[in-house]
């Protein structure tokens, strides 16, 4: 049998609902039920014959609480389902009149000063469940239907009924609260924009009377929430496109962060597309969020919400996602003292998939490796290629280009990578000097001594890259494209990654006698223009290969 419930818009709240019919179905059937996403619908599809019936009393089972003794000797990494559901109902209720306890985890810290918080946590839980059982008992029948029957009834596939926001009225409707969805939140707005801000009301919703219940029941499984710097909340609801849901599907329970907002929903975000967080067997394909400011006593502030999209992680090669969402959730993690480098960028690069954030992420953890090597973990080569690909862009990507090349950029920015292997301070001093190119003679200055250290070290390890005229010329090309500056930033990056074992056609060290040439070429051109003297190694080069450099040199000049 299939049902069809009708989205309204808000993200969260329409989440919430399906799965709570989700969870409702599934124990009135004692059956798994397929919760699936459409434009503007969710489908749910379950095996059975026979519509399900069941009274209110189907309510208690779905929500049941745990005993004092059993949240005090519970574990919440192995939180069983009366804990998972007080987790999600104090959650929902926190922002309500009562003792203001977020979660399980919040109430645990808390009962340590308060002998009576407990208690009085699980009184505001219990009470708030038996009025809304009160206030849907209120509903009118329709003959001999159960009530669940006349619940699925706003739920058929061919004519599902509208979800409408409008007034509450007390003592008739539940009302939505501010945890299921800011949106509808206790406010000064009206349940329309129609201009005026003056009706202070609160929201309930028409057309699937049992809507805002529903809700409640899928935040108890899957609403999980906890507190992060600057006196914040986030609360959190992953999503994805087809879910299989059983009568005790429901998520772990959080513990308290002290990160910021931001960087606790990437933490948690990744967790999810790292199957740390799963549920039903699914891959979470995104993630729905919402930000709070508490005031105390007085009424908490929504500050911002939003959905965190997992799918360009997910899509990831298994070996290539694992370790990078590992390193990515460890420096998001890491207390600010102790982080190796600033994950600023990182967390503009993950939340917006901004390119230019991720390559000045990419110049930091650079940075970092050169100065303190064993402090942070470099990223390999076909990291950096996947996620440029997920990454959006304004205009096409110069970065994305060289790393498709075996040849240019690419190869300078490995024969840097091999040569920090045998001579570290050699290296630590080129990207000292590359961090202050500002000039293509200065550039070609450096690629120059680049090129002596590597024969010399040639000497000492057959794993040495030898870069070619070639390499030069499509480099150039580079410049011509960008900047120096850029190029001399691409060049720090990659001198950086980690590549790929060498194969035996790449260690052709004979090679090296050509693009030294080359280079050494560039020093004495340069000295040759500013009237300095040149040295001995200068003399000896071909009138050729000083023409083709000049030709190279000259075609950068004309287009800057």
């Amino acid at each position: 049998m299939q049902w069809c419930l009708v989205k309204t818009g808000a993200a969260l709240f329409d989440l919430l609902h399906a799965y709570g019919l989700a969870i409702l179905l599934a124990h009135a059937c004692s059956q798994p039920i397929a919760v699936r996403e459409t434009s503007c619908t969710y489908t749910l599809i379950g095996c059975i014959s026979a519509p399900p019936s069941g009274s209110l009393a189907l309510l208690d089972e779905v929500l049941s609480l745990p005993t004092p003794q059993e949240v005090e000797a519970a574990k919440p990494v192995e939180a069983p389902l009366p804990l998972a559901n007080l987790d999600g109902l104090l959650t929902v209720l926190f922002t309500t009149p009562g003792v203001r306890i977020l979660s399980v985890a919040d109430l645990s810290k808390k009962a340590q000063q308060d002998q009576t918080l407990l208690e009085r946590a699980l009184k505001k839980v219990r009470g708030a469940l038996a009025r809304w059982k009160q206030l849907v008992s209120k509903e009118p029948s329709f003959g001999a239907l159960s009530w669940l029957e006349r619940l699925l009834h706003d739920y058929q596939p061919g004519i599902p009924a509208l979800p409408v926001p409008r007034d509450a009225h007390r003592g008739r409707d539940l009302s939505l609260v501010m945890m299921l969805d800011p949106s509808f939140s206790y406010s000064t707005h009206r349940p329309r924009s129609d201009g005026l801000i003056s009706h202070k009301t609160q929201i309930a919703i028409g057309g699937t009377r049992f809507a805002v219940l529903l809700a409640t029941v899928g935040a108890a499984r899957f609403l999980r929430a906890h507190r992060v710097g600057g006196d914040l909340v986030n609360c959190y609801v992953p999503k994805t496109e087809t879910v299989l849901l059983t009568h005790d599907s429901r998520l772990p329970l959080l513990t308290e962060a002290g990160l910021e907002a931001s960087q606790a929903v990437l933490v948690q975000g990744l967790s999810y597309a790292h199957h740390a967080i799963h549920t039903g067997h699914t891959q979470w394909t995104g993630l729905c969020y919402q930000t709070i400011q508490t005031q105390g006593m007085q009424q908490s502030i929504p500050r911002g919400q939003g959905s965190l999209d997992l799918t360009w992680l997910t899509e990831r090669a298994g070996e290539t996602r694992e370790p990078l969402l590992s390193f990515w959730r460890m420096q998001l993690a890491c207390p600010p003292e102790h982080r190796a480098c600033e994950i600023d960028a990182l967390v503009d690069a993950l939340s917006t998939r901004s390119l230019s954030h991720w390559t000045t992420h990419l110049l930091d953890v650079a940075r970092c490796v050169h100065m303190a090597p064993d402090t942070i973990r470099p990223y390999r080569l076909e990291e950096v290629k996947e996620v440029i690909t997920s990454m959006h862009a304004s205009i096409p990507s110069l970065l994305k280009k060289a790393l498709e090349q075996k040849t240019g950029t690419l190869r300078f920015g490995h024969a840097l990578r091999l040569l920090g292997d045998s001579n570290a301070a050699a290296l630590r001093d080129l990207v000292e000097d590359l961090e202050t190119v500002t000039t293509l003679d200065q550039l070609l200055h450096i690629l120059a001594h680049t090129a002596q250290h590597c024969q010399v070290a040639t000497a000492k390890t057959r794993f040495m890259v030898v870069p070619t005229e070639d390499d030069l010329g499509a480099l150039l090309m580079d410049v011509e494209q960008s900047s120096v500056q850029t190029i001399a930033r691409f060049l720090i990056v990659l001198s950086a990654l980690r590549y790929p074992r060498l194969i035996e056609q790449e260690l052709d060290v004979a090679r090296l006698t050509r693009v030294i040439s080359l280079l050494l070429a560039a020093l004495a051109v340069q000295g040759a223009e500013t009237g300095e003297a040149t040295e001995e190694p200068f003399q000896t080069l071909s009138a050729t290969t000083v023409t083709s450099l000049n030709g190279a040199r000259k075609g950068t000049h004309d287009h800057e």
